[in-house]
């Protein structure tokens, strides 16, 4: 969409880009359905994904300069357009670049440097979600900043009641069942409700004791989202504590029986390193559902990214919905990623091999 004009991809490529996607498109044919050997057909989704992440820089930076005089002209990427870099992700993740050494470095400057040449020489003025991006700079920032805070020391708490918990569950069936119906019962709850379900008594609990208020428990805000965001991150946490913990051999103990270890040592030198994969899985998972899941905390007053999105859908304005959503799935991947490296360096290659598996 250019100034309310909208524009085919097709007009705004012009013949070099046009032919360039075409080349892609062809390439990518060739290398899914001809004989070619693995290592070829990776280099090929992987020059193909870099190439489209660039091609969509270049439809925004043409696109800007097709823009008719006019006060405040805008660009505005349409549905179809965010196909574009969604595949080459894909292909880009097919490629297993980021696992080649060095390959994360790279993949990150194919991703970054088509970003910068935008935002540079003043490219990215045209651009209706960067014109959001710098009319609200400091809200945005100062957001993404709660945003992290909340999801963040949500997930921190979920982890600190949870694993006990998923631990007691794993030792004691009495414990267990009412532990799992419990986090269960929490994670069947919608979002919306649960908060509205904490708002009473939480006001009620911070007109009676007036310290809690001091510190900032009210019915509404923090208190109710970090609550919340923490009862649905307790189920991937306990679920997997207990998976980990009951998935042990037998012959394991035995062994460190047979060695003469403590039942305190068989805990923290058999039983938890074997139950480390599947923990840690859980932290990963409710992490990347806490990113989400903090959107939705902006509707009682939590701040965050979502603060953004929903005002933008309030305002019928895609480009302000943009700005809250774009960087939630960049963080929601980051994420990921960032627990995928910790499992990499604290689980043992034979207990990966061992988990991918089962």
């Amino acid at each position: 969409m250019v100034d309310g004009i909208m524009a085919t991809g097709f007009r705004i490529a012009g013949p070099w880009i046009g032919s360039a996607a075409a080349f892609c498109a062809l390439a990518v044919a060739a290398a899914a359905f001809l004989s070619v050997d693995v290592r070829t057909r990776r280099l090929i989704y992987a020059l193909v994904g870099a190439a489209c992440f660039w091609m969509t820089a270049g439809l925004l930076v043409r696109g800007g300069g097709m823009l008719p005089e006019g006060a405040a002209p805008r660009v505005s990427p349409a549905l179809g357009f965010w196909g574009l870099p969604a595949a080459s992700y894909v292909l880009i993740d097919h490629s297993k670049l980021a696992k080649v050494r060095g390959g994360g470095i790279l993949f990150a400057l194919i991703l970054l440097v088509p970003a910068a040449l935008i935002l540079s020489g003043g490219r990215g003025e045209a651009v209706s979600v960067f014109r959001e991006w710098n009319g609200r700079q400091s809200r945005f920032l100062a957001e993404s900043l709660v945003h992290l805070k909340l999801f963040a020391s949500a997930v921190a708490a979920a982890a600190v009641i949870g694993i006990p918990l998923g631990i007691a569950a794993s030792r004691d069936k009495k414990i267990g069942g009412p532990v799992i119906a419990f986090v269960d019962a929490a994670q069947t709850i919608p979002s919306m409700a649960l908060f509205g379900l904490l708002m009473a008594p939480l006001a009620a609990l911070s007109r009676a004791v007036p310290f809690l208020r001091a510190i900032g428990v009210r019915g509404i805000g923090a208190a109710p989202a970090l609550i919340a965001l923490a009862l649905y991150a307790l189920l991937p946490i306990v679920r997997n504590t207990v998976i980990g913990l009951a998935s042990v051999p037998i012959s394991s103990f035995e062994a460190g029986r047979g060695m003469g270890m403590s039942p305190k040592q068989l805990f923290w030198r058999v039983e938890w390193p074997m139950a480390l994969p599947h923990v840690l899985t859980g932290l990963r998972t409710a992490s990347v559902q806490a990113v989400g899941n903090t959107a939705v905390a902006a509707l009682i007053g939590a701040g965050g990214l979502g603060m953004l999105i929903f005002q933008g859908l309030g305002q019928a304005a895609p480009d302000l919905v943009l700005l809250g959503v774009i960087p939630l799935i960049l963080l929601a991947v980051a994420v990921d990623r960032i627990w995928g490296v910790v499992m990499n360096r604290t689980v043992s290659l034979g207990l990966q091999m061992e988990g991918a598996h089962s």
